[in-house]
């Protein structure tokens, strides 16, 4: 089996874990113990995962280089939602989750911006074209969880 080969597949096995790490986390109790588990769990596949990204995008620069960006943009947020984990003030929990939940959307993003045409059955709708609606319909969902999470409507333990 190819390299490129290999790492396709252990690039979408991460995805895919990734993407369940990021919803058990999500689910879990906040403060928990299980959520900071997975939490980091889901920091690690997503560095593992974009990392693959980056490693597929360089076998084929021409077709695939927006996807170094997406890689990157995608781990900045990962990395900065890490980063401002445990903070317990209204700034630090809005960065928080506002840099996870950006994470995990471009995530989903590259994912249905892959797997546009099988998800839908849909063809010839340009690549840019799903980027952007993609990343339109994410962006506004991060500024309603950045709202509500600032105004202390979520995250909680109810």
């Amino acid at each position: 089996m190819a390299l490129q080969a290999i790492i396709r597949i252990l690039h979408m096995a991460t995805g895919f874990s990734a993407i369940g790490a990021g919803i058990v986390a999500f689910l879990a109790g906040k403060g928990g113990r299980l959520h900071a588990q997975i939490g980091t769990v889901y920091f690690g596949l997503m560095t593992v995962v974009c990392m693959l990204a980056v490693l597929l995008a360089m076998f084929d620069l021409k077709g695939l280089w927006p996807f170094i960006s997406v890689a990157a943009v995608t781990y900045t947020f990962a990395c900065t939602g890490f980063w401002a984990r445990g903070r317990r003030d209204r700034v630090g929990l809005t960065i928080h989750v506002t840099g996870l939940v950006s994470s995990f959307c471009g995530l989903l993003m590259a994912f249905l911006v892959n797997n546009f045409q099988r998800i839908t059955g849909i063809s010839g709708v340009p690549f840019r074209l799903r980027l952007f609606l993609l990343q339109f319909i994410a962006t506004l969902i991060v500024i309603w969880v950045a709202l509500l999470v600032y105004r202390g409507r979520i995250p909680g333990n109810k």
